[in-house]
């Protein structure tokens, strides 16, 4: 992608870009950000250019170690990269949405956004000074259309892609590879995220199309008569690998029959709307389910192996600061739920809502900044270190909002709050290792213990002495092992097995051919098994250990003993 990329310059700004980096090739490693300007922009005065990016730079560097008339250097892509902090957890996310389909719900805070008498989506309206004249399908400008599924607006930053693509699945995903490439991301161990609301209730022979097209355009291959299972196989050996598939649904919509169903797809990890722990709130706010029903589903999803990420919504109406502090606190703390992974989406008033005209009328008022901070902070606090905070605030621009707050840095506001005060949050995403150099003879391996779901949990991590995680694996003893506890695994394979939810390993994305990178390659994934392996065999006696993989990461457990068996690795132990 990018040598094509390259062929977009013209001579001139090839060989102005081709000096500015020999300039900072002779400079070395230490370059800064300001030294590096300064080079670029001699380099453009020389050639007589106004300017040149640094995805410009990006593609005439593949281009030339490519040919070989420049040195590979990792350092030098990292500083020409944009938006680093992308693949710094180790893998490239890639977020799809589905086409808008009606929802079973009826709940007052989501938006239903259908196209206006105009015909202009907010997306339009957002951005139409800065992009000019947008091309967007004519099925989706008609008044009355539906132009988003519930519960998201167009001027997102996915949903506005997913728009411009015709919600295609294909053409989403390989769009997106091709802006990771172009700044420099190699998206080779990538997590695709399909959002839009309830997946489990849109047409089943859709969401299998769906999810094929997207293993497609990480394969690179734009047939479309070509079954489910070909699709995979292909992908486990791509050159953009599925390492996890995330969906998303509400625990009313949740069965051991619809757990199987993801699992033939290749989900690896499942996203529920909990919103709320407090079931008066549920029932006002016309949710439509309470916490008996997410216990269920998360039972179900734990004792399948899934990692688990519940969505929770601070400030809906009904609530107080003091009864979302129990929802969370409970959430945490009760066998019944403690997810791996929490998604914070604070209320706020977005237009096509019923909520909008309760908040016109003055029947409801979201909580103020002042309200809002001290609560996440209190939540923050207490957040276990065994738990993922993945999002902090949904990613709506505040043009969008009506009421509630717009701070889209809540997270980093909230960071320098907790150090003012002489504390750091100790969630998994908190600590992750990132970009941070780190003796390994100093990793120590770490292990929690603790009661979900009727099953037990270890979660085991590798860590510097300051704390950060560089490896973590989520082991589980599941619920059918404790006598006390009837009922049986939903798949046959598990009767005998305890279950590797997660293991992943942080930092930096290491490319799949590379050695070795800062964390990625270095054997901390190895030892973990091992280590998981060790517990089952020595203290639980169990004698088989599955490993609940992504597509794309069968090959790895392939090297290690393991083999496929109904959608899971296994491994005699």
């Amino acid at each position: 992608m990018s040598k094509l990329h390259s062929t977009l310059l013209t001579a001139t700004e090839k060989q102005a870009a081709h000096n500015i980096l020999n300039n900072i090739l002779a400079r070395g490693v230490a370059t800064n950000g300001a030294q590096l300007e300064k080079i670029k922009n001699i380099g453009t005065r020389e050639h007589n250019l106004t300017t040149i990016s640094h995805t410009q730079l990006l593609a005439v560097y593949e281009e030339l170690t490519f040919t070989g008339e420049l040195p590979e250097t990792e350092w030098l892509r990292r500083k020409l990269r944009k938006r680093s902090i992308r693949t710094l957890s180790g893998i490239a996310p890639i977020s799809v949405l589905t086409k808008p389909f009606p929802c079973p719900g009826k709940c007052v805070y989501c938006p239903t956004e259908r196209a206006p008498a105009d015909g202009k989506t907010l997306f339009e309206i957002d951005s139409e000074k800065k992009y000019g004249k947008l091309k967007i399908a004519k099925k989706y400008k008609v008044p009355g259309a539906l132009v988003m599924p519930k519960s998201y607006i167009s001027s997102e930053p996915a949903a506005m892609r997913a728009l411009l693509n015709s919600f295609d699945p294909w053409k989403q995903v390989a769009n997106r590879l091709q802006g990771l490439r172009a700044t420099g991301h190699f998206p080779e161990k990538c997590e695709l995220i399909v959002m839009g609301g309830t997946f489990s209730f849109l047409p089943k022979r859709y969401q299998t199309w769906f999810v094929k097209r997207c293993f497609q355009a990480l394969n690179g291959d734009a047939a479309s008569r070509q079954k489910m299972s070909a699709v995979q196989e292909k992908n486990e050996t791509a050159a953009a690998r599925a390492i996890g598939l995330v969906l998303e649904t509400r625990p009313d919509h949740m069965s051991a029959n619809e757990a199987r169903r993801f699992r033939r797809m290749g989900c690896t990890r499942v996203e529920i709307g909990v919103q709320t722990l407090d079931d008066k709130v549920s029932h006002f706010t016309k949710r439509g389910h309470g916490k008996k029903e997410t216990a269920v589903a998360t039972k179900i999803l734990r004792d399948a192996g899934f990692k688990i990420c519940h969505h929770m919504m601070p400030g809906l109406p009904g609530a107080t600061s003091a009864s979302d502090y129990e929802s969370f606190k409970e959430l945490y703390e009760h066998p019944d739920y403690k997810p791996d992974y929490l998604k914070i989406y604070p209320c706020v008033v977005t237009p096509f809502s019923e909520l909008e005209h309760w908040f016109r009328a003055g029947k409801f008022i979201p909580y103020t900044d002042e309200e809002l901070i001290p609560l996440l902070l209190k939540i923050k606090k207490m957040t276990p270190p065994w738990l993922r905070i993945a999002r902090l605030i949904r990613d709506i621009p505040g043009t969008a909002i009506l009421g509630g707050s717009r701070r889209t840095n809540l997270r980093q506001q909230l960071t320098a709050l907790a150090e003012a005060e002489g504390w750091s949050c100790q969630c998994v995403r908190c600590r992750e290792i990132r970009a941070i150099d780190f003796d390994p003879a100093a990793v120590t391996l770490k292990r929690i213990d603790y009661k979900a779901n009727d099953g037990q949990e270890i979660f085991l991590t590798h860590e510097t002495p300051q704390g950060q995680i560089i490896s973590l694996l989520r082991l589980r003893i599941p619920s059918w092992f404790f006598p006390e506890n009837p009922g049986k695994p939903i798949f046959k394979a598990l009767k005998n097995c305890a279950l590797v939810r997660e293991l992943h390993t942080y930092g930096e994305l290491t490319r799949i051919e590379n050695k070795k990178g800062n964390s990625q390659h270095r054997g901390f994934g190895k030892k973990l098994l091992l280590a998981a392996e060790k517990i089952v065999r020595d203290e639980f006696q169990i004698p088989r250990l599955a490993v609940i993989s992504g597509i794309g990461v069968k090959e790895y457990y392939r090297k290690l003993g393991y083999l496929e068996e109904e959608t899971y690795m296994m491994k005699n132990i």
